[in-house]
């Protein structure tokens, strides 16, 4: 992906500059990027034809077709993938993510069961141990985004064998 300074996309265009720059950025000023792109977020996005929802949703349906399962979304932002997952039948979704503009987008989508604003890595996620049978995360793995202590977490919350 290029941009330049003409882009259409600022906020697109700050968050790729971001992880370019490959400097340490306040987790503030990620937040606060994502609260400010919530507007335009989803459509930006596709414009650029990023389907990385696409892929995640799909490619969680070939490892675990069962549609009863428990879901966690981390990073899910305004629920693209949680759309995917939802329309290929899963229905037990829930969303974490720092910004809480984008999860009231993700909100008013109506494909989760509960959305949670917290900052993945830093503090113990409010679920229990084992609770979710598969984790989700689509366009979050880059620098600035999540702390080293996050996998831990994810591990913690996801049943074994699953």
């Amino acid at each position: 992906m290029t941009t330049n300074s003409t882009s259409a996309d600022p906020s697109l265009e700050k968050v790729w500059n971001q992880v370019e720059s490959g400097e340490k950025v306040h987790v503030e000023n990620i937040k606060g990027l994502y609260d400010n792109w919530t507007s335009s977020y989803d459509e930006d996005l596709r414009k650029h034809r990023y389907y990385g929802p696409s892929y995640a949703g799909s490619t969680f349906a070939e490892h675990c077709p069962e549609k009863g399962v428990h879901i966690l979304d981390i990073g899910s932002g305004t629920g693209l993938v949680g759309e995917q997952l939802h329309a290929l039948g899963y229905t037990d979704i829930v969303g974490v993510d720092i910004s809480r503009k984008s999860l009231d987008v993700a909100d008013k989508k109506g494909v989760y069961k509960r959305l949670v604003c917290a900052e993945v890595g830093k503090d113990k996620l409010p679920f229990g141990n084992n609770e979710f049978d598969g984790l989700v995360c689509c366009g979050c793995m880059l620098p600035n985004h999540f702390r080293p202590g996050c996998l831990r977490e994810w591990v913690r919350v996801v049943r074994p064998g699953n």
